[in-house]
């Protein structure tokens, strides 16, 4: 499934009444098998103040939390991935850092993805396609707010 996402422009950023706040400094680390999405992903989130760790898939991601030295505040990560899903891997890496957030993203809307034992009914979800204003806005929302009971 080939999903865009699109760089906030000048004329994105425009039509936006309140720009999401920056928090500089935060780490974030994004979890995607498309090459294309993790890039725009990560351009848009360093633009925006945040400092991107990138995983072309589960394992990597893992290793990446294991290993990395400072503090990760967000994993963001898609729900379907090859050899290891989303939810698998937010427990992982939760086992290891238990403070950390967790946005999912899919394609699938949230009720499938419930119904089809993927995702808890309480947690964050990002559905694809998104803009680059939407993710930020996503994101500052998972960090200001309160944890999800689960993951």
């Amino acid at each position: 499934m080939t999903t865009n996402v699109t760089s906030p422009g000048p004329s994105t950023a425009q039509q936006r009444s309140e720009p999401a706040p920056k928090r500089s400094g935060q780490t974030i680390l994004v979890a995607d098998d498309e090459d294309a999405m993790r890039e725009i992903m990560r351009r848009v989130l360093t633009r925006n103040g945040y400092h991107v760790l990138t995983a072309p898939s589960a394992v990597e991601a893992c290793t990446i939390a294991i290993e990395h030295v400072g503090e990760i505040d967000l994993l963001l990560t898609d729900v379907i991935m090859p050899r290891m899903q989303g939810r698998e891997l937010a427990n992982r890496i939760k086992a290891g850092r238990p403070a950390i957030r967790v946005l999912y993203m899919s394609g699938y809307p949230h009720p499938v993805l419930t119904a089809q034992g993927k995702l808890e009914a309480d947690v964050y979800l990002l559905e694809k396609p998104f803009t680059g204003p939407v993710l930020l806005d996503k994101v500052r929302e998972v960090l200001d707010g309160s944890p999800p009971a689960s993951t």
